[in-house]
């Protein structure tokens, strides 16, 4: 009796370190894990700021979030590029060229370590310039964007050293995408978000310890931006180490008119892209901005951060496999390409949809509880933003499954979209407020960006869209329409 109950005690601890090892090496739990260390700092952190922050303070913070993610478009495309390149050269590829054809361009499936060595010369010479462009957005036209929202608060010498704060420490972390990106695209995104969780709780403390100590503004930036620094520290450690330390060896920055080459032509496409998408919707704040009162702005983006750490924590399961993606592309295994893809877009889709639900039921009544100094968009509101950003979410994974052929084709439909998707809100926001920025990304992405990234995408890895449906799509759906009925009943 005594060594059966030893035994399965033996056998319980083994499928317990089993389980561990599994997730600790896991890319998409480890990367929830560095994305719910984000949600926690909602959790803890946002709280205070809506109550020890007037609702002036409580706007300019939140502008803040939203102009460092508009100066993020500088990077222009190129990170999802250099993982993208990262992960051929690790299947072995001899050319960083067009992956659409895969049996004339395959790859080995051994690293090559000379085209590694010319690649990481090149990224690094890129994001040097980048940091420049990046540091003149915010520098320039960040400061512009702020000035009228700063205006509104007494006092302000302090806000805009917190404003200079930022400036300074997100030049820093976005050189740092250089060792991010190398990482990733070798398909160490498990080493990496471990970290990023690590560094995300700590500095989540210390956050919490300067509200709780009344630091302002100035000491919030400062204990977030801290941390953003020693992340590209420890990722610059990270690379050094691994491979066998080969990159101690691979010295300075040069230009490789080849890797060049085959990084300008994804490149610019995809900078087109990400600004006539990501970079519109966010602009949406800078632009009410300049016509809302306080309370309707930090109204408005309380919304917009909600809705992006949601669809930040939703890209888990898909975009944690992007570097495996790749490699099965460059390797000529379409049909595990088609059923990895798919599995990993439904449940995507399935985390956002818990994931706005549970706002969508919640956050109005957290906010009166905890004496918000900024309240929520209606339900309505959310209800449609949800819809408008589930279509998004889909059509640009599938974006992103196109984008395994290194063949990027979406900024011409991306920039028309774009254009119509900006104007149509600066037309209508005077008179429509909020509601014109949801109705504009709605009608602009229906008109092609919702339908044909979906067909381009299907074509490449041989699927039928109806069996794609059926397959992968079926359950996302369903539970999309009973949670629109469920909420149709509690709030109208």
């Amino acid at each position: 009796m005594e060594n059966c109950l030893k035994t399965r005690q033996n056998n319980i601890y083994k499928i317990a370190q089993k389980a561990f090892r599994y997730l600790w090496e896991s890319a998409t739990f480890t990367t929830w894990g560095n994305y719910l260390a984000r949600f926690f700092t909602w959790i803890l952190i946002i709280p205070l700021v809506l109550t020890r922050f007037s609702t002036e303070e409580v706007a300019v913070w939140f502008l803040f979030a939203t102009i460092v993610n508009l100066g993020n478009l500088a990077d222009l495309g190129f990170s999802p590029t250099f993982i993208r390149l990262t992960a051929y050269v690790m299947a072995g590829a001899t050319s960083l060229n067009d992956f659409r054809d895969s049996a004339k361009n395959r790859g080995s499936g051994e690293t090559n370590w000379r085209l590694m060595e010319d690649l990481y010369a090149n990224i690094k010479l890129v994001y040097v310039i980048l940091c420049i462009i990046a540091l003149l957005l915010l520098g320039i036209g960040g400061t512009l964007a702020l000035k009228k929202q700063i205006s509104t608060i007494p006092n302000n010498d302090l806000i805009w050293i917190a404003w200079a704060v930022i400036c300074f420490s997100t030049i820093i972390s976005f050189y740092g995408r250089v060792y991010n990106n190398l990482l990733q695209g070798m398909n160490f995104v498990a080493l990496v978000n471990r970290w990023n969780a690590i560094l995300g709780i700590l500095s989540i403390l210390s956050s919490f310890f300067v509200l709780l100590l009344n630091g302002g503004i100035l000491g919030l930036v400062i204990a977030i931006q801290f941390w953003k620094i020693m992340e590209v520290l420890r990722n610059y450690i990270f690379l050094m180490r691994v491979a066998e330390k080969r990159f101690v060896a691979y010295k300075g920055m040069r230009y490789n008119q080849n890797v060049f080459a085959a990084t300008w032509s994804p490149v610019w496409r995809t900078a087109i892209g990400i600004t006539g998408s990501t970079g519109v919707v966010q602009a949406s704040g800078v632009i009410y901005a300049q016509f809302s009162d306080a309370a309707s702005l930090a109204s408005y983006l309380l919304a917009l951060r909600l809705m992006t750490q949601v669809s930040l924590f939703s890209q888990a399961p898909f975009y944690s496999k992007i570097p495996i993606f790749c490699r099965l592309r460059a390797e000529g295994k379409l049909k595990e390409l088609a059923i990895s893809t798919g599995k990993a877009m439904r449940n995507a889709l399935l985390v956002f949809l818990l994931g706005t639900s549970v706002i969508g039921f919640g956050a109005d009544l957290i906010l009166k509880v905890i004496h918000s100094n900024a309240g929520f968009i209606t339900p309505q509101m959310w209800s449609f933003m949800v819809f408008v950003w589930l279509l998004e979410r889909h059509h640009a994974m599938h974006a992103q499954i196109y984008g395994t052929t290194n063949h990027i084709p979406f900024y011409i439909p991306i920039c028309i979209s774009g254009l119509f998707n900006l104007a149509l809100s600066i037309v209508l926001v005077g008179k429509y407020g909020i509601w014109a920025f949801l109705w504009a990304h709605f009608i602009s992405n229906a008109m092609i960006n919702n339908w044909w990234n979906v067909k381009i995408s299907l074509k490449s890895i041989k699927v039928k869209f109806f069996t794609w449906v059926k397959e992968y799509l079926i359950l996302p759906v369903l539970c999309s329409i009973l949670l629109f009925i469920i909420q149709i009943s509690m709030f109208y």
